[in-house]
């Protein structure tokens, strides 16, 4: 994948969207997958997009076999959406770091995707929910910020399931700072 923008483009595009946490839940599927997932889009726009993130590079085909005659494609997500982080960031540089920042944005909207397909989802009850804080640091401020932060998160990774306990995902950003 040379730009990342593709990508990008196809996480703000609702159907293309589906598509790729289809693909990242189950790891590899077939258009007929994927159409399940997308039943509002014509099978011909399925192809269409589908085709399209192959060139772009977004998607690749694992797999073709003769179904009934007819070449069925199992598609993956592209190799470099699934490389190791050090081996990103080795290869890459900062397009690496940033398509590990895509991988986790995109891993936060499939839990929040399934949680809005709850017909029991109460954002207070449940406990979820995001914020977004600017702050003025320095570098230092920001590792004992994330110190600080590991030690209130280690009581609660140690938990064991059961009980009321429910498992949920507690995710930090810090963005790069910004030029002057």
């Amino acid at each position: 994948m040379e730009s990342f923008e593709p990508f990008m483009d196809c996480l703000l595009h609702p159907a293309k969207c589906r598509v790729l946490i289809r693909l990242a839940e189950r790891g590899q599927a077939t258009a007929g997958d994927l159409a399940e997932v997308c039943p509002h889009i014509s099978r011909a726009t399925l192809y269409r997009y589908l085709n399209r993130m192959l060139e772009e590079s977004v998607l690749t085909v694992a797999e073709e076999r003769r179904v009934r005659g007819v070449t069925e494609r199992v598609y993956t997500l592209s190799p470099d959406l699934q490389k190791s982080g050090k081996r990103l960031l080795r290869e890459r540089g900062s397009q690496g770091l940033f398509l590990l920042y895509a991988q986790f944005s995109y891993r936060l909207l499939q839990e929040f995707s399934r949680y809005a397909k709850r017909e029991d989802a109460d954002l207070v009850r449940d406990g979820a929910g995001f914020t977004v804080c600017p702050v003025q640091a320095t570098p230092e401020e920001l590792a004992e910020f994330g110190r600080k932060v590991g030690e209130l998160l280690l009581p609660l990774m140690e938990n064991p399931p059961g009980g009321e306990r429910r498992a949920h995902t507690i995710a930090t950003i810090v963005t790069p700072p910004q030029e002057s």
